[in-house]
């Protein structure tokens, strides 16, 4: 797409779906770049002398810089390049020291831009991999992988969750080494994925789902005591009162974000970004779209009775929002690991992560006799291979098969 830049034309830019390139008619190379979050990004596209390849170079966001000092700034590096310097490469040596640095400066601007779990994917690197934060990129090592991957088995971490992390970190090297920051890739071919034992499938029992409520409950009643309390404080100082909670169905978002993980099998992702218009209450079905999903593939998941009471009363507490489970400002939750957390402790729920709700979902409906087919659905999974994980549970349906043939 080409238009003539302009501050205006800029600010008017509306977001879609996917990132997209809008470059500058009036000077060659010169574009600007539109994430579906509505990040607009300034960039320089060139081609070092005797390089077939074109480079992009970051200018900055348009939220820092004019239109004007972008446009200058891009003069000055083709300029540059057309006396036959690389700016690039002083840029990618200078930034690129660490593991920190080149996150910080290079992969997390291109990676919220461009992946849709981009800044939660740049967290878990910073997070996970902190011991490595100060240790140059061309020095990390197979080794150190293995190490860190042992460390993290040694403290409890799951295999699935160390190849996941692995995995973000092997694509951001194989970034690094497109754009030059590094020569080789340090772990391809040589640390593999682990295999990951799939047979044990965590899902509540009747008394562990039983408690886990009660401690909904029990953070619903503690929520709207302090709620009245802080009222009163501010009754008596004359001061603006908060919404009152005791006619709300829920005191916050936990308790219907949970009904609706344990119902529905939404992974955390495909929840939290779920608008209001993605739910049709009347023909009890919600749908979740390509662009939230993890295949890429859209879905419609049905509401049983539990759900859709609890989408009603939620609904009337946050009407007029976008989201289903707003954050601060309208904008997603990053997560809810805290108050997660002190709900598992208060039910004396152990070993049982937000993501197994997914496998409570699918394990209650196998154990009920619906198809594995059925369930794949359900869950958006892109084969059925992951869902026969599943399979076993639906043990006695296979012992009594054959007793079909005595009627």
């Amino acid at each position: 797409m080409k238009a003539k830049l302009t501050q205006t034309f800029i600010k008017n830019i509306v977001p879609g779906e996917r990132s997209f390139e809008i470059h500058d008619t009036d000077l060659p190379g010169f574009s600007v770049r539109v994430a579906p979050s509505g990040a607009k990004t300034y960039n320089v596209f060139y081609r070092h002398h005797g390089s077939r390849k074109k480079l992009r170079h970051r200018l900055g966001p348009a939220h820092s810089l004019t239109i004007t000092q972008a446009r200058e700034a891009a003069k000055q590096f083709l300029g540059s390049v057309a006396l036959g310097n690389d700016p690039g490469a002083a840029r990618r040596e200078g930034k690129g020291a660490t593991l920190e640095g080149f996150l910080s400066e290079v992969y997390e601007p291109w990676a919220v831009e461009n992946l849709k779990t981009g800044t939660e994917i740049v967290r878990a690197l910073r997070s996970t991999y902190s011991g490595m934060l100060r240790k140059n990129i061309n020095s990390i090592s197979a080794h150190d992988v293995e190490k860190w991957r042992t460390k993290q088995h040694k403290s409890g971490m799951s295999t699935s969750s160390t190849n996941r992390y692995i995995t973000y970190l092997s694509a951001m090297f194989t970034r690094a080494v497109e754009w030059g920051f590094l020569d080789a890739h340090p772990l391809k071919g040589k640390v593999k994925k682990a295999r990951e034992d799939t047979s044990h499938i965590r899902f509540l029992s009747p008394n562990e789902l039983d408690r886990l409520f009660k401690a909904l409950d029990a953070r619903e009643d503690r929520i709207r005591k302090e709620r009245h309390t802080a009222n009163q404080w501010r009754e008596e100082r004359g001061r603006e009162l908060l919404p009152a909670l005791s006619d709300c169905m829920f005191a916050d978002h936990l308790k219907p974000m949970v009904l609706l993980s344990l119902n529905t099998g939404l992974r955390r992702g495909e929840l939290l970004k779920l608008e209001w218009t993605d739910i049709d209450l009347e023909r009890a079905t919600l749908r979740v779209r390509p662009e939230n999903a993890k295949s890429g593939k859209g879905r419609h998941v049905g509401l049983n009775k539990t759900v859709l009471e609890a989408l009603h009363g939620w609904r009337d507490v946050k009407m007029g929002e976008r989201l289903v489970f707003p954050g601060k400002g309208g904008k997603p939750f990053g997560h809810v690991n805290t108050a997660w957390r002190g709900v598992l402790k208060g039910a004396k729920i152990k070993n049982f992560r937000w993501h197994d709700m997914r496998h409570h979902f699918a394990s209650m409906l196998v154990q009920k006799g619906v198809d594995l087919y059925v369930v794949k659905e359900l869950l958006g999974h892109s084969s059925i291979a992951i869902t026969e994980r599943y399979a076993h549970l639906r043990k006695d349906a296979v012992l009594n098969a054959v007793n079909l043939l005595d009627e």
